[in-house]
């Protein structure tokens, strides 16, 4: 074998093969070209996608501004967030409650949409909240300092030194919380349980510990814990701290010194005229909010009437026709009062009929449901859930009690069932419900009031 490199070449060969190489004539490849589809086919295609896409783009724009101005007139019925609102029937919303008629169905919803927004998405709500947060904090931060101070020294057993003396501030605080608790008791058994540990705590701890009391009283300081600020609220004190730093009221300039501490989380004190300040700015932050919300209410019985002069019922989806009827949970009366009149406007709709029995005889919520929250516990949600049920399911007794009276009265075709069924599903959906609630623990009495009502106009329904 050669030991020569291999890779080395006798001088001028590699020079020479270049040469020859670049004297060589370079032939350069025509790759076919051409049309992948015919002149007419792509010419047809551009006719009409070009066109097609221009009338989407201004059929969106249109949808924008037509929305727009849908949800610029439910601002001026709701109200600005300060000052009073224009009068329903002065010429400022004419125009625009005449804009919302011209499509009742769609636009129902976006006033349905809006009665179901969070309080705290207000702000004329949110002020009204961390306005009556700032009254309470004092008291609130001392009961905070309290549970801090009893979990320091409760054992995982629930367990206190028998030598351990609460100090006089703290014991003071829990005196005024039992007062408070007993003078206003809960039907939680959780609560009472609670209630029964601080109890134990105030007198000395007569008996041995039973094993949850670090437990609820944990519990306890959460739900405490939650009185705090959250994000948002935070942003909306420190709002009004910025106005009020700029007032020459020495209460507001004092309330915004407090409000920083507030903000931090820290132990803040207002002084009294401060509080009563901070009391009637929130009890005018929150009239203007349920005015506007009845406002609002009343629009949508007008537009119900609208559609149902109309005849254009048939076409409400039973969604819109479920959320109207759950308004009826809303703790406004004016506002619930103005519902229930549009829930019997449509009482004509067989989905009316079967959404108000449904509710009539829900006697308990899903508890999957009462999550916790920013602002609530998961017991306290609970608790507002009960009371939302319990609001809502006496309304619904009451319309359908109206409903009962009116058909009974003067019959009227329930749309979408046989005519032949027409008595069967009025009393399978309208008496049969006020019957079987009838000795409710909660509803039992409107219930029964509701049967007497109507005993004379509809007794051949009861009598079968």
């Amino acid at each position: 074998m050669s030991s020569e490199d291999p890779t080395q070449r006798p001088d001028g060969a590699g020079d020479a093969g270049e040469t020859a190489a670049t004297d060589q004539p370079v032939v350069e490849i025509e790759r076919e070209t051409g049309r992948l589809i015919p002149v007419w086919l792509s010419t047809t295609i551009y006719a009409i996608f070009i066109p097609w896409c221009v009338v989407s783009f201004a059929f969106i724009g249109y949808s924008m501004v037509v929305q727009h101005k849908i949800l610029a007139v439910i601002q001026t019925i709701n109200g600005p967030w300060k000052g009073d609102p224009p009068p329903l029937e002065g010429q400022q919303l004419k125009e625009g409650l005449a804009f919302l008629k011209e499509d009742p169905r769609d636009n129902l919803l976006y006033l349905i949409q809006t009665m179901l927004q969070d309080e705290i998405d207000d702000p004329r709500m949110a002020r009204a909240i961390v306005l009556r947060k700032a009254t309470r904090w004092e008291v609130e931060s001392q009961r905070r300092q309290l549970f801090d101070e009893l979990l320091a020294h409760l054992s995982s057993e629930g367990e206190i030194d028998l030598d351990y003396q609460l100090p006089a501030a703290h014991a003071r605080t829990l005196d005024v919380l039992i007062a408070e608790r007993l003078a206003n008791p809960s039907d939680s058994y959780e609560a009472g349980k609670i209630t029964d540990v601080l109890e134990w705590i105030q007198a000395a701890r007569p008996k041995p510990a039973a094993g949850p009391e670090r437990r609820r009283v944990k519990s306890l300081s959460l739900k405490y814990g939650k009185r705090l600020l959250p994000r948002k609220e935070k942003r909306v004190l420190e709002g009004i701290e910025a106005q009020w730093r700029l007032s020459a009221d020495s209460a507001q300039q004092a309330a915004a010194d407090q409000f920083a501490r507030m903000r931090d989380g820290q132990h803040a004190e207002l002084s009294e005229a401060s509080r009563r300040l901070c009391e009637e700015e929130a009890r005018k932050s929150e009239e203007q909010y349920l005015t506007g919300r009845t406002r609002v209410t009343q629009v949508i019985a007008s537009l119900v009437g609208t559609i149902r002069s109309e005849r254009k019922t048939l076409k409400l989806d039973h969604p819109v026709l479920w959320d109207l009827v759950r308004l009826l949970q809303e703790a406004h009366r004016p506002a619930r009062e103005n519902i229930a009149e549009a829930v019997f406007q449509l009482r004509e709709q067989h989905f009316t009929l079967i959404f108000l029995s449904q509710f009539i005889q829900k006697d308990a919520i899903n508890p999957m449901m009462a999550v916790e929250t920013p602002r609530l516990t998961n017991d306290e949600h609970e608790e507002l859930l009960k009371e939302e049920n319990l609001r809502r399911r006496l309304a619904c007794i009451d319309v359908a009690q109206r409903i009962a009276l009116a058909y009974c009265e003067e019959p009227f075709t329930i749309r979408k069932i046989e005519p032949d069924l027409q008595e069967a599903f009025f009393k399978d959906k309208v008496i049969r419900p006020l019957a079987a609630v009838a000795e409710d623990k909660q509803v039992g009495e409107r219930a029964s009031k509701a049967l007497a009502a109507i005993q004379q106009s509809c007794a051949r329904y009861l009598d079968q």
